[in-house]
């Protein structure tokens, strides 16, 4: 016959496992502390010239991310789609808030918009770059120093290129106005948070030719080609 347990059996059983939890818990705050303190020096040499080995490693430590940070593993994924990509089109797909009627004593309502930024690729590794944004001063990003940017429509003669594309200098993920603008993209970190990044990011002539097709807007693929740089346009007839 199974011995029945007390009631201050109980109690001294509960309490003794929340002196085992609170133990555990001051021990891990004490290593978080820790590895707060190490990463800070770890901030420092770094600024000094040193490496830890790991450039993406050291460029999250330089953004103010941490060791082992989770999101590593992205920023490998995305190079390894930059991968040979020099030179190709970059395009960031986002909505994004627009101004839609002023309201008396209230200012501007806002509604989603679906647009794009479309760019080139000038280099197959992420780097740092400074932004106009005071709120994100520097970021992570691929390399992209200009880009064209609009709203999906379809564009159904296929043969125009002379679409007046205005070309932006600046980074694919730049945050104008400061960064808090409703009209401004997430920036890389925080995109690559979500499973579904590579939909947001598309890398790639072939990639972005599909998308582009998929919205009917073959066209741009030339017009933009050629406002970026990337075409000649007397080549622009072997594109589209």
């Amino acid at each position: 016959m199974t011995k029945k347990i007390g009631v201050a059996e109980i109690l001294a059983a509960a309490c003794a496992l929340n002196e085992d939890v609170a133990w555990h818990e001051d021990k891990i705050k004490r290593q978080r502390m820790r590895i707060h303190t190490l990463t800070k020096g770890l901030r420092r040499r770094l600024e000094k010239g040193e490496t830890t080995g790991d450039r993406l490693q050291d460029l999250v430590l330089h953004i103010g991310g941490g060791v082992g940070d989770p999101l590593l593993p992205r920023l490998r994924e995305l190079e390894s789609v930059l991968k040979g990509k020099k030179g190709q089109f970059v395009l960031l797909h986002f909505d994004a808030k627009v101004p839609d009627r002023h309201t008396f004593g209230r200012g501007y309502s806002h509604r989603s918009e679906e647009c794009y930024r479309l760019g080139v690729l000038e280099g197959e590794e992420l780097d740092i770059v400074k932004n106009k944004s005071s709120f994100y001063p520097e970021q992570l990003s691929v390399m992209v120093s200009k880009y064209i940017q609009g709203t999906p429509f379809p564009m159904l003669n296929q043969d125009l290129v002379d679409l007046n594309l205005k070309v932006q200098d600046g980074n694919i993920f730049e945050r104008k106005h400061g960064g808090f603008h409703p009209g401004n993209p997430k920036v890389l970190v925080e995109l690559l948070q979500h499973n579904d990044w590579q939909r947001v990011i598309v890398v790639g002539d072939d990639a972005v030719g599909s998308w582009l097709h998929q919205k009917t807007m073959k066209s741009l693929f030339t017009a933009a080609g050629i406002a970026l740089g990337k075409i000649a346009p007397d080549h622009s007839k072997n594109f589209g």
